[in-house]
């Protein structure tokens, strides 16, 4: 459960955090940012994943801890 809950963690980060990176470039930046097809053209694929690593050392973790607990605290319910 700990392994399947850092997998999780490491598969969340690289599919949110292209999304992420725009949504905070966005929200700090406001219209000046421009439209979402016009920031990925501008920062490109790796500009994308900035902050990747912050994220990483944050989720994985997280979930690693996260996944046990809750699959414990599912069945301790249930019983």
């Amino acid at each position: 459960e700990v392994l399947s809950g850092a997998f999780a963690g490491m598969c969340q980060v690289a599919a949110a955090n292209p999304m992420e990176s725009v949504k905070v470039l966005k929200q700090v930046q406001g219209h000046k940012a421009g439209s979402t097809y016009t920031i990925v053209r501008r920062m490109g694929l790796s500009g994308l994943y900035q902050g990747w690593t912050a994220c990483m050392l944050r989720d994985i973790p997280f979930s690693a801890i996260y996944f046990p607990i809750y699959a414990r605290t599912k069945r301790f319910l249930q019983s």
